[in-house]
């Protein structure tokens, strides 16, 4: 038969691993929950980004855009899709 101080012991390891396993938990939920933030946040700066290029790019409607690599890092490919739409607001703006 098990005397009562090995069942309390083990009662005692049990519990601190509850404990450690709830206090993981908790860790990862925290871990968790800042991930969504900083994604839900980095969504909102993109679609400010967005708006300022497309703001810009209404600017900029048929002019010819030259942006230097320092002041926009910029891609060719989004260089190319501003002055698309740029072209199609303007050919919206004259019909």
């Amino acid at each position: 038969m098990v005397d009562e101080t090995t069942e309390k012991c083990v009662k005692e390891k049990r519990d601190e691993h509850q404990k450690d396993k709830r206090k993981r938990h908790g860790v990862q939920n925290q871990q968790r929950f800042l991930a969504l933030m900083y994604l839900e946040n980095t969504g909102k700066m993109a679609e400010e980004l967005r708006n300022a290029v497309n703001e810009t790019a209404e600017e900029y409607a048929g002019k010819d855009i030259r942006l230097k690599k320092t002041n926009a890092k910029l891609s060719k490919n989004t260089i190319r899709s501003i002055r698309k739409e740029a072209k199609l607001q303007k050919t919206l703006e004259r019909s």
